[in-house]
């Protein structure tokens, strides 16, 4: 399927027929060697293609006879020698960097293919990773989703997040997330964060970890939206029902 506009080519001639048509040494040394489908992404050109392939952009047209050199279009499939693939320009990024184990993590994509069908990937490293959850981009080719750490994400490791078409051609990833371990329920915390919940009972606050605490105790009248700084220790018993208990001794306003 083709995006919405064209990409232009820009810094070299049309070529004729007879350049396309008539393979050189190389075009042939190419096609002996096999090649492989290149899907094209936003903002590339034949240029670009070419050079991330590390060969010219007439071995390129060689290698692609019904290819309009002057406009290509997102979604275009061109033949690039061998089995190398050129560089993805695909990005995902993920918040927070560290946490305890279930720890929720923001996975952020961009410059997929519009309404791509995506595998959310986890691992130990970038080249082990299984299926954790599966994601579809929007018209942009923009993806975001909120996953939880595995189960195997114990203090100590790294975990490496990963968006992966389906077909394998693409992939981008992010990491490591360092896996640290909670803190005991009588050791001092310094968190600083947001209140995502506010009222009486129960008022809830994400830290910049990520991490959810339920505020027990005076909460200074800091309410919804305020970012805070809250000294504190955890509490073994609770009413709260959402994230764990953390018994406010000093809160004040975070820079």
């Amino acid at each position: 399927m083709h995006g919405c506009c064209g990409l232009m080519i820009i810094g070299f001639a049309p070529a004729s027929h007879a350049q396309i048509t008539q393979p050189s040494y190389e075009i042939a040394q190419a096609e002996r060697a096999g090649t492989t489908r290149y899907i094209v992404r936003p903002g590339d050109t034949l240029y670009s293609i070419a050079r991330n392939a590390g060969v010219t952009v007439s071995v390129i047209l060689g290698l692609n006879p019904g290819l309009d050199p002057r406009s290509i279009e997102v979604g275009d499939v061109v033949r690039v020698p061998g089995d190398f693939i050129p560089v993805r320009r695909e990005r995902l990024s993920m918040s927070p960097q560290a946490g305890p184990p279930g720890t929720e993590v923001e996975l952020s994509g961009r410059d997929f293919r519009p309404h791509a069908r995506l595998r959310v990937l986890a691992g130990r490293s970038p080249y082990s990773l299984s299926r954790i959850d599966r994601v579809r981009a929007d018209r942009r080719g923009r993806v975001g989703i909120a996953v939880a750490l595995p189960e195997w994400a114990r203090p100590g490791r790294r975990v490496f997040f990963a968006l992966q078409t389906v077909d394998g051609q693409s992939r981008a990833v992010a990491g490591p997330f360092r896996v640290i371990g909670r803190p005991s329920p009588s050791e001092r915390l310094i968190v600083s964060g947001t209140i995502i919940k506010g009222g009486i009972e129960c008022p809830l606050l994400r830290s910049d970890e990520g991490r959810v605490y339920s505020l027990t105790g005076d909460i200074g009248g800091f309410g919804l939206g305020d970012r805070v700084l809250v000294e504190g220790r955890l509490a073994e018993v609770s009413i709260c029902m959402q994230g764990q208990a953390l018994q406010v001794r000093r809160i004040s306003e975070a820079q």
